[in-house]
């Protein structure tokens, strides 16, 4: 595993925990569709919340606190895609209300959320 991807897993997972804590279900991380269609990309935490919204979460690890850089449209597009991959294969999750969140995940493990970070259709 390289440091990059190391450093990711931490981060997901102290994300993980953080969801958890607030009282999140979990349903799955490091989500990949079965089929790469549509151009989907990975969802690192999908969980409900506790007022019952299916969240398609990316985790981002930073060094420093501050002013984080945005989605680019193509990792938007890549997330979105991932979130319909995701409804057609679970159907009985199709009819949640769905939101995209952005956690940032600092070295001392401070978690900032970004609820409803970008819009998808």
């Amino acid at each position: 595993m390289s440091r990059t991807s190391s450093k990711g897993a931490a981060g997901e997972s102290i994300a993980a925990a953080y969801l958890g804590s607030l009282g999140w279900t979990i349903i799955a991380t490091n989500y990949v569709p079965e089929t790469r269609r549509l151009g989907a990309g990975e969802t690192d935490i999908i969980a409900i919340s506790p007022d019952g919204i299916l969240v398609f979460c990316e985790v981002k690890f930073h060094k420093h606190a501050g002013v984080f850089p945005p989605m680019t449209a193509a990792a938007v597009r890549r997330r979105v895609a991932g979130a319909h991959a995701f409804l057609a294969e679970n159907p009985s999750l199709a009819n949640m209300d769905c939101r995209f969140d952005v956690l940032f995940v600092l070295p001392d493990r401070t978690v900032g959320h970004v609820r409803s970070a970008f819009i998808g259709e």
